[in-house]
């Protein structure tokens, strides 16, 4: 019996060795695969869930993020065509900070470019047109947000971009990742004629459009601030 008994922990040890040396040869060769830039999507894509899921620290429509330490970064992922954008991460902005005119509200990110879905939006934050670029393009990033100037609102989200005009050349605005800050700075303000096209999609180079708008389906002038990308850093 005794010697039954150790065949059987012999045997389990042995099974023990073999999975733990099969997981550690899977976990070193999907680090390098990860490391140079072909794993498979899945597998980036898994991993981005996970890190994104321990990542993630409460509430961000109460969140307070200070400025950042360290100096920034300016190398920025340059998407080339439709099909190579699969292969690159979609980071999106979760929050924008304007120090300068005391904007600080959480962006929403719809999927879809119904007026209805994107007035709604309106309602909750500054808005980041679908399409438009991500942090990590060399495109055009589109935000809205509303302004109005009526004594008393409620709803802090109307007045997300009321002084929007105030901004000079110059200004920094910051956009946030869950994980990054990104700096751009302001080069040129213009009020936009109703008749003018509210988003242009250009490629090439990355750049902030920020916009004051009331409703996605009303043709109105509206005030535009455009800025360059100047560098990021982690948080």
């Amino acid at each position: 019996m005794v010697i039954e008994k150790d065949r059987r922990q012999s045997a389990f040890r042995a099974v023990w060795r073999t999975v733990s040396l099969w997981a550690i040869v899977f976990v070193f060769t999907t680090a390098i695969l990860m490391a140079v830039n072909v794993a498979p999507p899945e597998l980036k894509e898994t991993s981005k869930f996970v890190f994104s899921t321990f990542w993630h620290r409460g509430d961000l429509k109460s969140l307070s993020i200070p400025r950042a330490d360290g100096p920034l970064s300016t190398s920025t992922a340059k998407v080339a065509s439709t099909t190579e954008r699969t292969t690159v991460p979609v980071i999106k902005p979760v929050r924008v900070i304007i120090d300068k005119i005391g904007v600080n509200s959480v962006v929403i990110n719809p999927e879809s470019a119904d007026i209805d879905v994107l007035d709604q939006a309106l309602l909750r934050g500054v808005v980041r047109y679908p399409g438009s670029g991500a942090l990590l393009d060399d495109e055009n990033i589109f935000m809205f947000g509303h302004s109005s100037y009526l004594p008393i609102i409620n709803n802090q989200a109307y007045k997300a971009f009321n002084r929007l005009n105030e901004l000079n050349l110059g200004d920094e605005i910051r956009l946030f990742s869950e994980k990054s800050e990104y700096v751009f700075k302001v080069v040129k303000m213009e009020v936009a004629s109703a008749e003018e096209a509210m988003v242009k999609f250009e490629g090439g180079k990355k750049k902030l459009i920020l916009s004051t708008c009331d409703s996605f389906g009303k043709k109105s002038d509206r005030f535009v601030v455009e800025a360059e990308f100047v560098g990021s850093r982690s948080l």
